[in-house]
């Protein structure tokens, strides 16, 4: 964001602020995601345990543990796998909301930034530094005199745009 383009450094320090903030987001996804898959590895490798106990239970050689033994560990199994189904799901609730918020804001911003081009398209605005002011002051250039005449109706405008910005990403 550039300050001639957006203007003077409340809504620049703002808007990075909130990218800083999306970029959390965007890097608490991927390590949300990452834990999925790492969850998910271990969901396999439990099923191929339970797996392993009933082909156990289905061998009529086995002698070490009972049957009953055999199924406890299966039950105990199971219980693991259940909770990281819940856990899986929880996260990938976790990642679809913050996706959701994260399409919002970008909306927001693709709303704001329109808006913005059309303004400094339709008008050509640009904030002005004292010193341009004071340069269009003196000029005696017909288009300097226009461009100051409409310069304070074209701040307000761009100031409209600027403040409803910063209300829509509080």
């Amino acid at each position: 964001v550039s300050q001639s383009r957006y203007g003077p450094s409340p809504l620049k320090q703002q808007v990075r602020g909130q990218f800083r903030e999306a970029n959390v987001i965007k890097n608490a996804i991927r390590n949300l995601q990452y834990e999925v898959e790492l969850l998910g590895a271990l969901k396999t490798d439990l099923s191929n345990q339970i797996d392993y106990y009933n082909s156990l239970i289905a061998d009529p050689n086995m002698q070490t543990l009972s049957k009953y033994e055999i199924e406890d560990k299966i039950k105990a199994i199971q219980g693991k796998v259940s909770t990281i189904e819940k856990l899986i799901r929880a996260i990938k609730n976790a990642i679809a909301k913050s996706v959701q918020y994260l399409n919002e804001y970008l909306g927001i911003w693709k709303k704001a930034d329109a808006k913005f081009n059309k303004f400094t398209e339709e008008t050509g605005y640009q904030p002005l530094s004292p010193e341009q002011i004071s340069e269009l002051i003196n000029s005696t250039d017909p288009a300097d005199a226009e461009k100051l005449a409409q310069y304070p109706e074209l701040s307000r405008e761009f100031q409209t745009i600027q403040n409803d910005l910063l209300t829509a990403m509080d």
